[in-house]
């Protein structure tokens, strides 16, 4: 049993670290950038009407209303039908945030979406920082003149795709056809939106043309550079080595010299050390290395399917401010691939003719970091 004693020194003790740990938690450090995930506390409504629910971001429209029970399962009976009214309204997204005075201290804050399907409007406290009009692409808005110690509110707008797709296709000069959509010649809108054209129905699916912020959110503070992207070009292929080129993207916000490494993680390769020189706004530097005897590729049931992992970093800054990517290295059947999407742990397959891929694979926390790239390969 503790003696009164030791209860009064213990608690002297506490008295003095836990202001010492909350002081060393909210310092500023320039080195260190922050990244929110803005994935809770969302809420949405239609436009105009007065009752809110409950929202999962990522997620869409159809999802939430059949998670709050507003409408029946989508894929049963003919449902499908009964539902087509969602697409004709709008929608709309909010959230609250908070923003530490060590957060503003950074020089750059940004808000990044990942994915907005599909005409979105989106307001920081009131003030209108971007209109979005492609689901495929990601948005970057710097934000920090938006922003206020303490709490803040996200709203994003969504516009019918519907009503705004017939607007460009009304101001079209000539009918493009669009036979996978179940609508009358003169208002099949899909081709004028872009946004994944399955939504619009097909003749192995219903039309369920959503809306929402179908990819994650995040709010990131950084100081000094950021290392934006990497992808790896694959320039030739023996059967003893693999020449490769790496290509950094960095961010810089002043003329300052930059120390850059690449090392492939878990393995004894000596790895690669470039000093550059950076200016302020975007970078772009490249870096040549080998990899002897790499091993291969191949496709299932061929052989084993070999994975590089790779690891981009400026030297002197935190964890944050490096990048990991997985690459395999197979035969050739056409040029390098970059895919910008940064997808991790995904496959890809390439025709014969070095033409088209497709992929599959997960985004989640790491999606940012991470993305995979590759040739197709074929047993010669």
């Amino acid at each position: 049993m503790i003696s009164n004693l030791s209860t009064k020194k213990i608690l002297y003790l506490l008295i003095i670290i836990a202001p010492s740990i909350f002081l060393f938690d909210c310092a500023y450090d320039e080195s260190v950038p922050l990244v929110i995930k803005l994935d809770r506390e969302w809420s949405f409504r239609e436009v105009d009407s007065s009752e809110w629910f409950r929202a999962k971001v990522p997620g869409t429209v159809h999802t939430d209303l059949l998670t709050n029970s507003q409408i029946s399962d989508p894929f049963v009976g003919n449902s499908e039908f009964e539902l087509r009214w969602i697409e004709e309204k709008a929608w709309e997204y909010k959230a609250e945030f908070d923003a530490s005075r060590t957060l503003l201290q950074h020089e750059i804050v940004e808000l990044e979406f990942e994915g907005l399907d599909t005409y979105a409007d989106v307001f920081l406290n009131g003030q209108l920082i971007l209109s979005a009009d492609n689901m495929f692409r990601s948005w970057k808005v710097p934000c920090k003149d938006y922003l206020q110690v303490g709490k803040n509110e996200l709203k994003i707008i969504f516009h019918s795709p519907i009503s705004r797709g017939q607007r460009k296709l009304d101001r079209h000069p000539y009918l493009i056809p669009t036979s996978n959509e179940p609508k009358p010649v003169g208002a099949q809108t899909s081709v004028h939106t872009r946004k994944a054209q399955y939504h619009y129905g097909w003749d192995w699916g219903p039309r369920l043309v959503t809306s929402g912020i179908w990819r994650p959110v995040t709010l990131a503070a950084w100081s000094g550079v950021k290392l934006r992207d990497v992808f790896y070009q694959l320039n030739k292929l023996t059967e003893t080595t693999a020449h490769y080129t790496a290509h950094l993207e960095l961010e810089s916000t002043k003329n300052q010299t930059i120390d850059l490494a690449l090392s492939i993680i878990g393995e004894p390769w000596p790895g690669i050390r470039k000093t550059v020189t950076a200016q302020p706004g975007l970078n772009i530097f490249s870096i040549d290395f080998d990899i002897e005897n790499p091993e291969l590729w191949w496709p299932n049931g061929y052989g084993e399917q070999r994975l590089y992992r790779m690891k981009a970093e400026i030297i002197g800054n935190s964890g944050a401010r490096r990048k990991r990517n997985q690459f395999r290295i197979s035969h050739q059947w056409g040029s390098h691939f970059h895919e910008r999407g940064q997808l991790h742990s995904c496959r890809f397959l390439q025709s014969s003719g070095g033409g088209t891929l497709r992929g599959s694979g997960g985004g989640g926390e790491k999606r940012s970091y991470e993305h995979a790239s590759g040739l197709g390969g074929r047993r010669l």
